[in-house]
């Protein structure tokens, strides 16, 4: 491809101001985010769902796990869902905005690892930013809605350190399996059909377009 000298003053002139507009916007997001929380506060403070004497189950945490759970026993039982986040954001329902919601106190926890040993030297004190999702839905809110199973090998490694087999992956897939609703790239025999959870491949060729199209031009 022929970039010219024209076409590469272009790029090394409109890199930078790309830059600085993404560095101004996640600057600006966060005041945005918690003016928008304080209203949504304020405007529910009088909403309160319907209360039990006792329940039958209590879940505590709302994260990807605890939602899941509480769901599943709702359906027979009682149960109490305890999160110290509260409702999500309108903001997490946009995936472009995923990452710039990390290190906003309203979604994300803003943990940092211990100073490591054999990672993260070119980190202040080899201490690692570990975001953690804060609110109903956990980190799947400022994940950009990737879908991620767990680790075979973790669950294999919690069968073998508790005696019990039932934690193995091959005896866990059943239950991915009825969570999903799965349309993405891999074998559907390995994923269910019809869950809850809906499952698609993210389509990036439109994007892909436009950035071909600039190429060109």
């Amino acid at each position: 491809m022929d970039l010219g000298t024209t076409g590469f003053n272009q790029q090394v002139t409109e890199i930078p101001a790309l830059v600085q507009l993404l560095f101004i916007s996640t600057q600006l997001l966060g005041p945005l985010l918690q003016s928008w929380n304080m209203a949504e506060s304020f405007f529910n403070r009088g909403r309160r769902e319907k209360e039990l004497d006792a329940y039958d189950f209590i879940v505590v945490g709302a994260g990807s796990g605890g939602v899941v759970v509480a769901n599943r026993l709702s359906d027979k039982y009682n149960v109490l869902l305890i999160e110290a986040g509260g409702t999500p954001n309108r903001l997490t329902e946009m995936p472009i905005l995923a990452f710039s919601l990390h290190g906003l106190d309203a979604v994300d926890w803003k943990w940092r690892t211990v100073p490591q040993k054999s990672a993260c030297f070119g980190l202040k004190d080899k201490v690692a930013f570990w975001p953690g999702g804060k609110g109903l839905g956990g980190s799947n809110n400022i994940n950009a809605m990737l879908y991620l199973r767990g680790i075979v090998q973790e669950f294999d490694n919690i069968a073998n350190r508790t005696d019990n087999e039932e934690w193995k992956m091959e005896n866990m897939l059943q239950f991915y399996k009825e969570l999903e609703d799965y349309h993405g790239y891999y074998d559907s025999e390995d994923h269910g059909k019809g869950g809850l959870l809906s499952i698609e491949k993210s389509d990036l060729r439109r994007l892909t377009h436009h950035y071909l199209e600039q190429e060109e031009n």
